[in-house]
């Protein structure tokens, strides 16, 4: 199995990848996304995935439970995809690819034999993650499930950043809401201390 090259902007790339990971864990938006790469790539499962500096953390699944939901990112897939910017990353047959045939996933219990993944690119050009399709047997994606693999691609990068902005929003609310109970406290005792010196 091949170490997955490092992108040479990991350091940053890492660190806006782990902003996202605490916002989406089984989003309903992103688990129907899920479920259409699948049906699009014609394959039994499909993945959503942040990837930081160590861990690769599944915020979606379609078709398979999972008791673990990070992985050490070397071991992965997609720690590959997320180098590849400019096309989907395509293995018709991982047991016969350099990269992964040695890999843990396609050697164990329900190996992963074919892979198709697309990253999860932000504003700012980091490759955050990645959207893929797996399945237990050999396939071949055409130009029409590559092209749609990216444009889930984008919609996906799109909820992460809404659920995103969300949070932000509600966490600016509450501490907007604190300022303000305080300053009431603050007004109301500056009050209270006029009228007793009047």
């Amino acid at each position: 199995m091949k170490t997955p090259p490092i992108p040479y902007n990991d350091a940053e790339r890492s660190e806006e990848a782990f902003q996202y990971t605490k916002y989406t864990i089984e989003d309903e938006d992103l688990n129907f996304l899920s479920a259409m790469v699948a049906e699009i790539c014609n394959t039994d499962s499909a993945l959503i995935s942040l990837i930081d500096k160590k861990k690769q953390y599944i915020q979606s699944t379609f078709g398979m439970e999972l008791e673990v939901r990070e992985f050490p990112r070397e071991f992965t897939f997609c720690a590959h995809t997320i180098n590849n910017i400019d096309k989907p990353t395509v293995v018709p047959d991982a047991r016969k690819d350099e990269r992964f045939k040695d890999s843990p996933f396609v050697t164990g219990e329900n190996p992963v034999i074919f892979y198709s993944g697309y990253p999860l690119i932000n504003k700012k050009g980091y490759a955050l993650g990645t959207i893929c399709a797996i399945d237990g047997e050999p396939k071949e994606l055409n130009e029409d499930q590559k092209n749609k693999l990216v444009l889930l691609s984008k919609q996906v990068m799109n909820v992460l950043e809404l659920r995103k902005q969300s949070e932000i929003l509600t966490q600016t609310n509450k501490e907007l809401s604190k300022l303000n109970k305080r300053f009431q406290y603050i007004t109301k005792s500056t009050n209270t201390g006029t009228l007793n010196i009047v």
